[in-house]
């Protein structure tokens, strides 16, 4: 979101203040501690909640849109996959059939990058000095260390003293825990380094390869260049002032190639000195961001950046012949529309007015793309209403997110209807979630400063109309870096 923005997002969420409240469940089950180093926590709630109010939603056509939550609301299903999360530099891990809170390793200082089976992050070695990058083994917990690094320095401007942090290093990891990427800046030469090695495991632990595939990055990794993503579980994309490469990690040697070229759009734009605007518009090339790469590979669900106030929109590129199409009537903004892969074949275009599309891909060779359907799917009352945070469901089903409303949605693309399934509308301030692996839960934090200080909660939501339970105990207010590991299943 650019920094123009940042003032209509605060205005909303002051709005969201004035909103009834809806109280949270007090956990009531004990906790199980395991044996060995672990951390307390206090209890799950049981499975008798008091049922809220049925709900319905409907949307502002004529299309069948009215869609009450059922009267006789099903008993809250606690989720059976694990949550890793931080609390007090150390990773730990919440199994919730047995309510237990395990200590998986300590010397966790800063944010950790997940994926299947492992968690990187730094670990400071020598204090106040050196951090090493660390890929730990969550089965096995076992470590093994990357490279070391100097600290980063941080100077308060007011008071003039420097706190020495871990250094900013993105790293990216493939989802499968196979691949792991990050980017190094020489800060004698400039010169930044986009490097890859191959995570290894077994029941013995981790091990890590050599280096295996390195490439001098001709500009800095930063916006808008500092995108990582992965097409496929074994290939990996960067951006460039050329458009989008991508190595083929599987190969042997390692292949690699510029497939998506740099957008050729031109749009005519003011001159930026304003000693200069008698000169009149000058043109501007548009940036093709990656978005979302389609299961397969094939297609890459772009945007397209246009400068100032221009807005953005949503382009389909096929990595194989260049060829692109463009999202109809799409904008991204300050309220934005959202798109989604369902499957390999189709895309699901979510308007914030509450337009709903779903676009056919072409097959192989052909260049057409058709709408399978289109109807309207809104809350009640709102004309435009932020859309994020789109999952689609294997049963046909699409969940949705207003962040700015702290509301949970589900789509039915069968009926066209769409549904309240969680809420916490009476909670201001920062708020973000966090997916269940299958979408059927959701773990709230939010985050407020009242009276100067800084209050913080964290909740378990069932989506099924029940309130949420208030986790806090449980992970501590003090957690962060909360996710559900892939490894289990719900």
């Amino acid at each position: 979101m650019r920094p123009k923005f940042a003032l209509l997002f605060i205005c909303l969420i002051g709005l969201i203040g004035c909103l009834p409240a809806q109280e949270p469940v007090a956990v009531t089950r004990p906790v199980v501690v395991t044996e060995g180093p672990t951390v307390g926590g206090t209890a799950v709630p049981s499975t008798h909640m008091p049922l809220p109010t049925a709900t319905q939603v409907a949307a502002a056509t004529a299309a069948p849109t009215t869609t009450p939550l059922p009267t006789n609301t099903p008993e809250p299903a606690w989720p059976t996959t694990p949550i890793l999360f931080v609390r007090g530099n150390a990773l730990q891990r919440w199994l919730p059939q047995t309510n237990e809170v395990e200590l998986l390793v300590e010397g966790v200082d800063n944010n950790p990058v997940y994926a299947t089976d492992v968690a990187v992050f730094m670990r400071e070695v020598v204090p106040q000095e050196e951090y090493a990058l660390i890929v730990f083994h969550i089965p096995t917990r076992a470590d093994v260390e990357v490279l070391k690094q100097p600290a980063r320095e941080i100077q308060n401007a007011l008071s003039g003293i420097s706190t020495y942090v871990a250094p900013s290093i993105p790293i990216t990891v493939s989802e499968n825990g196979r691949w792991l990427a990050y980017v190094l800046q020489n800060e004698e030469t400039g010169i930044d380094t986009l490097i890859v090695h191959k995570i290894q495991t077994s029941t013995q632990g981790v091990v890590l390869s050599q280096v295996l595939f390195s490439r001098e990055l001709p500009m800095p990794f930063e916006w808008p260049f500092e995108f990582l993503t992965w097409p496929t579980a074994n290939e990996l994309s960067w951006m460039e002032p050329s458009g989008i490469w991508i190595a083929e990690l599987e190969t042997t040697p390692i292949t690699i190639g510029l497939e998506i070229f740099a957008s050729a759009n031109t749009v005519l734009v003011p001159p930026m000195n304003p000693e200069e605007q008698d000169k009149g518009p000058i043109p501007f090339q548009t940036i093709y961001i990656p978005y979302q790469w389609s299961p397969n590979g094939r297609f890459l669900l772009a945007i397209e950046n246009f400068p100032g106030e221009l807005g953005d929109v949503f382009q389909i590129i096929e990595r194989d012949t260049n060829q692109t199409f463009e999202l109809p009537d799409s904008t991204l903004g300050p309220l934005s529309d959202n798109a989604v892969w369902l499957d390999e074949t189709r895309v699901l275009h979510y308007k914030m007015d509450g337009g709903v599309r779903i676009w056919q891909i072409p097959a192989e060779g052909e260049q057409i793309f058709t709408l399978e359907s289109e109807f309207h799917a809104a809350p009640p009352g709102e004309t435009l209403f932020q859309v994020t945070n789109l999952v689609p469901l294997t049963t046909n089903h699409v969940r949705v997110e207003d962040p700015f409303l702290g509301i949970f949605y589900d789509l039915d693309l069968a009926t066209q209807k769409l549904a309240v399934i969680g809420e916490i509308n009476n909670e201001t301030g920062y708020r973000e979630h966090v997916w269940s692996p299958n979408a059927q839960h959701a773990l709230w934090i939010i985050q407020n400063f009242l009276d100067g200080d800084l209050t913080k909660s964290v909740r378990l939501d069932f989506l099924n109309g029940q309130p949420p339970a208030d986790m806090s105990q449980i992970f501590g207010l003090d957690s962060c870096c909360w996710y559900w590991e892939r490894a289990g299943s719900e």
